[in-house]
């Protein structure tokens, strides 16, 4: 007999891991560019690594998660460029994987006041979770 109780259908956890879809204002709103963000993007090297962080930033900021940028809209890809007035060809994002996208996360945690969900987070929520059920 199983223990766990079902609370989200596939087609729930796929919404859930699906990043955000953004209206045209949702993209102004999310993907402005706060001045502790400018500074960083000015030490950026690369084109891609410029709109990989705004977009992390800004679906951080939309969804308070981090996506894969395998999930990027291209929708969201075409209007950071944009912004950056960077090429759309310049910005494959293809190419913002791995230690780069996880270095850029780390950096947004710590501007936004966030911490990354470690093991001794993951210890005081399961603290907090048996007192809340021993009641």
């Amino acid at each position: 007999m199983s223990t766990h109780i079902k609370i989200l259908g596939q087609q729930d956890i796929q919404d859930f891991d699906a990043v955000p879809e953004l209206s045209g204002e949702d993209r102004k709103k999310f993907f402005y560019i706060p001045i502790w963000a400018k500074e960083i993007l000015e030490n950026l090297r690369t084109p891609v690594n410029k709109v990989g962080f705004i977009l992390q930033l800004g679906y951080f900021k939309a969804a308070n998660k981090f996506f894969s940028s395998k999930s990027f809209n291209p929708k969201d890809v075409e209007f950071v460029s944009e912004k950056l007035q960077i090429p759309l060809s310049s910005a494959n994002i293809s190419g913002y994987l791995g230690s780069t996208s996880e270095r850029h996360q780390e950096i947004i945690l710590n501007n936004l006041g966030w911490s990354k969900f470690d093991e001794g987070a993951k210890n005081i929520l399961a603290q907090e979770a048996d007192i809340l059920c021993s009641k």
